[in-house]
């Protein structure tokens, strides 16, 4: 799978704008979604696999609270199985990719969290203790998993 990326030639940003060249280059899907090399591999690394284990934690904690803590209700007949599934496989593939150091994959996560954090915390009038655990737990994944991508230091 290639995407046509535009690619701006001129000379810094100091020209008009009638004198800069779009090209399009073809990008594979492979370039965008790539694991860090491994001369990168120590303390970065080690940050990602941190960030993979507190994804875990929050994946368990999710379901906890699906399974023991909210009623029982159902998305539809063809709704349930898929959604279900859909979850799984974020619970199993998407650990996989930030353990290995998927940086671009692991940014766009990171983000996905904190929008989600905010979303959720001025969406809802009243707070309960389950909102406000899976929040600290949304703020603190999310924190790790910028801290691995952007390579944060503490």
């Amino acid at each position: 799978m290639c995407l046509r990326v535009p690619t701006f030639v001129g000379d810094g940003g100091f020209t008009k704008p009638s004198t800069v060249k779009t090209f399009y280059t073809a990008v594979k899907f492979s370039d965008i979604m790539h694991a860090i090399p491994q001369e990168d591999q120590g303390d970065q690394i080690k940050k990602y696999h941190q960030a993979a284990f507190f994804y875990i934690a929050n994946a368990a904690f999710y379901f906890y609270v699906a399974i023991f803590r909210m009623p029982r209700h159902s998305f539809g007949r063809y709704v349930d199985p898929l959604f279900y599934t859909a979850g799984g496989l974020m619970v199993l593939v998407f650990p996989y990719l930030i353990y290995k150091g998927y940086r671009k994959f692991t940014m766009v996560l990171a983000g996905v969290y904190f929008v989600r954090t905010i979303a959720i915390l001025a969406a809802i009038p009243f707070y309960t203790h389950i909102i406000m655990a899976t929040s600290v737990m949304h703020v603190l994944t999310g924190y790790m998993l910028a801290r691995a991508a952007w390579d944060l230091k503490p």
